[in-house]
């Protein structure tokens, strides 16, 4: 599955979902998958809030809280020669009006370097996106990412 392809997928997946604040959300998510894809970690970091923020990567060893702290991961875990990543199945909370949390598993297909075999790694994952009144955007506050166990991890 080609990147489009995959946002194809997101995009009919939309329409199931239930309310304008969750699908406002989900184009969070959406954008999150569209910028790892391309290695865009200044457009990555902007998804997540400044302050407030929790994050656990899926191959961290700790918990981060700042940008400074998720550029750290972001510039380990993307430094492959190619990564894509496909959500084969979640759900969606609409905790209040402006905190909507997504669980989920999905798929992240690396090769570390150019030539070596592509590995694909299954993972689960929390999100929780809340809705920042101040500029109208739905940011990560929570971001929970951990290998299935039958990775052998």
């Amino acid at each position: 599955m080609h990147v489009n392809d995959f946002m194809i997928f997101l995009c009919a997946e939309m329409n199931q979902l239930h309310t304008p604040r969750i699908q406002a959300a989900w184009r969070t998510v959406e954008k999150w998958t569209t910028y790892l894809h391309s290695g865009d970690i200044d457009s990555i970091l902007l998804l997540f809030c400044e302050k407030d923020n929790a994050f656990w990567g899926t191959f961290a060893s700790h918990m981060r809280h700042t940008r400074a702290e998720l550029r750290t991961y972001y510039d380990q875990f993307l430094d492959c020669e190619e990564i894509t990543c496909r959500i084969s199945e979640y759900s969606a909370r609409e905790i209040t009006t402006d905190i909507v949390s997504f669980t989920g598993i999905y798929e992240f297909d690396i090769t570390k370097e150019k030539g070596d075999p592509m590995i694909t790694t299954l993972a689960r994952f929390t999100f929780t996106i809340r809705h920042n009144n101040i500029d109208n955007r739905w940011m990560f506050v929570e971001h929970h990412s951990s290998l299935m166990p039958e990775n052998g991890f």
